[in-house]
């Protein structure tokens, strides 16, 4: 006597993840990126997947914001320089 065990929707009917390089049809596409709530932003070119890397604000702004400034203060101190001579 065999016992089964009860087939719960989590268990089974799981959504694969979406990741960049699978090859999909539209209709599978559309329901994995319907399912996958962290993906902000992923695009189907000739049935090939590109999901795009997310920005975290830390590694991203603040070098940004310091590459910013240090232009823009280069900038404003070389652009003087020039119009003296």
């Amino acid at each position: 006597m065999t016992t089964q065990l009860p087939k719960t929707p989590s268990q089974f009917d799981r959504t694969p993840p979406l990741e960049s390089g699978d090859r999909l049809t539209r209709p599978e596409f559309e329901r994995r990126y319907a399912a996958a709530k962290q993906i902000k932003k992923a695009e189907l070119v000739e049935e090939v997947v590109y999901v795009a890397s997310p920005l975290r604000f830390t590694p991203h702004a603040e070098p940004h914001s310091r590459l910013v400034t240090w232009l823009g203060t280069y900038g404003g101190i070389h652009t003087r320089d020039a119009l003296r001579n």
